[in-house]
């Protein structure tokens, strides 16, 4: 290894104006932006998630002035009763309302009179968004006594005798208008009667009772009367722990004019997101790109320094795509380097481009490089955790680790003639590929290896071959070695046997065995370094005609499993844990005896209620319910109390398998249960988009890939009449994934006990097993 002064450290490059063809970045001087979320803490529809609907101050939306809450700081009357008058936060840019919600954060919250003064009554100015809530109030007398009850608030849409009428709301993430001229939403006084009506008022604690599930009521203000059914006048008060409002002087949404000549998500249409600088959004003050002219370290390889365009008001990238597919970068001062790196990002995908390198002795050099998309690669030379929508001055993924720029290095063969101009254009990515280039850098001495082309992920049945290649480049000679992970640690791979290349930058693997499967990476080194190339995957399929056995344990995903349960009694219900489903008392869960996976098809449960019964200990009893009901397989019925659970529906989900062979399971806390009389059929001509409560099967679903998983993942119950609707899809992994080829969905909005959390599973070939989990 040479000494560390011989390896290449990547400088900054100045290059000539005319490299740049397009502006691409919002200066900081520009309209300002629109931070979603960025003018509140919460929201009434989302709480601490400040997503949804929540209340603007009159004055925000510029066409519509009128509507939203009155001026911060100022008293009104209710419209509904001139006794009651009240008066508002006094910033809506700070905290102005006290929230209360099922959540820790607005478990309670405390009013405190700025100047405590002795009443009769009470009135609280609230409502709720998505139902209201029960109130706990607690009053302190500076006396020392108290005094509690509680008072309900009312949903701010539809409520009688409402106090005001905002009518309209705003989007707190995207800070459109919406219900118009609706009436609503709206605030309401809620009065309590006081029995000490002689000691001052020090402080009223208000906590979150009870709700509908996803409420969020908000306390703005209160009056005060001397006694019941008198004059309620303002009491200003302290204490607000959130701000639910978003202010008058908020930025308005509107196109950034001028601004930039193109973007990054359209090009020269100039529309969608784009970069901006840093210093562009307050509210948001460390995000965007550092300042025009400055030296960008790469966070990954602080080796590699560039020196970013003199100016985001004039043209600040060279932008490549369809309709410009070339661009020239140009030094200001030709150079000679061993390497150089580019400073940039793609869009919609990895690009490739072509480069060509023209020396100052005339000679040319050239190959490809790859500049990989604005999300989510890595390793990132740089995140500006932002971007800007040029149409609506709107932020997104702000603080998100998003959008990133990276470094793409490349060696030169030529390290004595200066550089002077290095040609690019786009040899792949597609049709709408995109290319923005920031900055060069340059390094002298000896280069570490630089992965061109990174091993990418192979399948391979048992007895087939896989093979893992690299394309390296940097300062020769080069030595490689290829890592297996083995036991969570990569260990060094040997030839022999089926295995040959294990040190060059081709493995091969010959008649591959499942053992040989998992991760693998490439490791490269030479006089500049070492450099690991990113983990690659040999996907060996499994041949067994089934991936499960009868001993084989249950896992439950999105819900429990008993203990000691196996497949072998997931599918023979020899336990008294589940309903066991019968037909004239012969079971069928086993088997339906129908070619169910051959077409298109829908799998239910038909029923008659005079034939239902069931039997819980020595008790029986019919459904209150009359005529017929088509139950997916899916949904399948069961008892809650007296009431009768029908109709879980499904969106229908294609899934393909060859099979005839269904095992249908419920799990229920109660032993003993059993429905009879149950008429299993198939319904066939159901598509994709058919009507809540059919599931779909199409033609063949590709072997040997283990589990299918359905999940409930939304469903709403009716607590009187034990009604339950939801829907389940079926969603599959990303390519390359090991074991489970689709994912499980976990539960969401569970209700009545939590008890219904409705998995089925495909286990293996040919079954398919319904399971509902607690």
């Amino acid at each position: 290894m040479l000494p560390l002064a011989s390896v290449a450290q990547f400088a900054p490059i100045a290059l000539t104006p005319g490299s740049f063809n397009q502006d691409v970045v919002v200066e900081k001087g520009a309209t300002t932006p629109v931070v979603p979320g960025g003018y509140t803490t919460a929201s009434m529809d989302g709480g601490t998630n400040n997503n949804g609907d929540t209340w603007n101050e009159v004055g925000f939306f510029v066409d519509n002035p009128d509507v939203g809450l009155p001026v911060a700081g100022s008293t009104f009357a209710s419209v509904s009763d001139a006794t009651h008058s009240f008066v508002m936060a006094p910033d809506y840019r700070a905290n102005n309302s006290i929230m209360l919600d099922a959540s820790a954060t607005f478990a309670s919250g405390t009013l405190t009179p700025t100047t405590p003064k002795a009443f009769g009554a009470l009135s609280i100015l609230t409502s709720g968004g998505n139902g209201g809530c029960i109130i706990r109030y607690t009053v302190h007398h500076q006396d020392g006594t108290t005094e509690t009850g509680t008072t309900p608030s009312a949903d701010w849409f539809g409520g009688n005798n409402p106090a005001w009428v905002a009518n309209g709301r705003v989007n707190a993430q995207s800070f459109s208008l919406d219900n118009l001229n609706s009436n609503n939403p709206r605030l309401y006084a809620k009065d309590v009667t006081l029995t000490n009506s002689t000691s001052a008022i020090a402080s009223i604690d208000l906590a979150y009772v009870s709700s509908a599930a996803g409420a969020h009521t908000c306390v703005m203000a209160a009056s005060g009367a001397p006694t019941a059914g008198g004059t309620f006048a303002p009491i200003p008060v302290t204490g607000f722990n959130a701000d639910i409002v978003v202010e008058a002087t908020a930025p308005q949404a509107q196109p950034l004019v001028g601004a930039t000549t193109a973007t990054l998500d359209a090009g020269t249409a100039n529309t969608g997101a784009t970069l901006y600088e840093l210093g562009y959004a307050a509210k948001a003050p460390a995000t965007g790109l550092p300042a025009a002219g400055s030296i960008l370290t790469n966070t990954s390889a602080a080796d590699h320094r560039y020196v970013l365009p003199p100016s985001y008001t004039a043209n600040n990238a060279a932008v490549l795509d369809a309709a410009s597919p070339d661009a020239t970068l140009t030094l200001a001062t030709p150079t000679a380097f061993s390497a150089l790196s580019l400073l940039g990002a793609a869009v919609n995908g990895n690009v490739t481009l072509n480069f060509g390198v023209t020396h100052q002795d005339g000679t040319t050099e050239s190959g490809t490089v790859v500049i990989r998309d604005w999300f989510n690669n890595t390793p990132f030379a740089f995140t500006t955790m932002g971007r800007v929508n040029v149409d609506s001055s709107v932020l997104d993924n702000v603080n998100a680790q998003n959008p990133r720029l990276y470094s793409a290095d490349f060696p030169l063969t030529d390290t004595t003639s200066k550089v002077v101009s290095i040609s690019l254009s786009i040899a792949d990515g597609g049709a709408d590929a995109r290319v923005a280039l920031f900055a060069l850098s340059g390094g002298s001495g000896f280069v570490a290896p630089l992965f061109n082309t990174q091993p990418a992920t192979v399948k391979a049945s048992p007895g087939e071959n896989a093979t893992l290649t690299a394309d390296v480049g940097g300062s020769l000679p080069i030595t490689f070695h290829w890592q297996h992970k083995v036991g969570g640690t990569f260990q060094d791979v040997t030839n022999g046997g089926n295995v040959s290349g294990a040190t060059t930058a081709t493995l091969s693997i010959t008649a591959a065995t499942e053992a040989q499967g998992g991760d693998y990476r490439l490791v490269a080194t030479n006089a500049g370094g070492t450099s690991t190339s990113a983990v690659a995957r040999v996907i060996v399929l499994s041949q067994l005609s089934s991936v499960t056995t009868p001993g084989d344990a249950i896992t439950g995903f999105g819900g429990n499993s008993p203990g000691a349960e196996n497949v072998t009694h997931a599918i023979d219900q020899l336990t008294s844990k589940y309903y066991r489903w019968e037909r004239r008392r012969v079971r069928v869960e086993r088997d339906l005896n129908h070619p169910l996976f051959s077409h298109p098809c829908r799998l239910g449960v038909r029923y008659n209620s005079p034939l239902w019964t069931a039997r819980r200990g020595s008790g029986t009893g019919p459904p209150s319910h009359d005529g017929r009901h088509d139950i997916p397989a899916s949904g399948l019925t069961r008892w809650i109390g007296t009431s009768l659970v029908r109709g879980l529906t499904t969106a229908a989900t294609r899934l393909s398998r060859p099979s005839n062979s269904i095992a249908v399971l419920n799990r229920d806390p109660v032993p003993h249960r059993r429905l009879e009389h149950v008429d299993v059929y198939v319904g066939q001509g159901f598509e994709t988009d058919a009507v809540p409560g059919d599931l779909s099967f199409a033609q063949l679903l590709p072997k040997r890939l283990g589990q299918v998983g359905l999940v409930l993942d939304a469903h709403e119950v009716d607590g009187d009449s034990g009604l339950v609707r939801g829907h389940a899809d079926l969603e599959k992994l990303p390519a390359g994934t090991v074991g489970i080829p689709y994912q499980i969905r976990s539960v969401a909005n569970r209700g009545v006990g939590d008890r219904l959390a409705l998995v089925v599973l495909a286990v293996g070939e040919p079954k398919l097993a319904a399971r509902q989990h607690t």
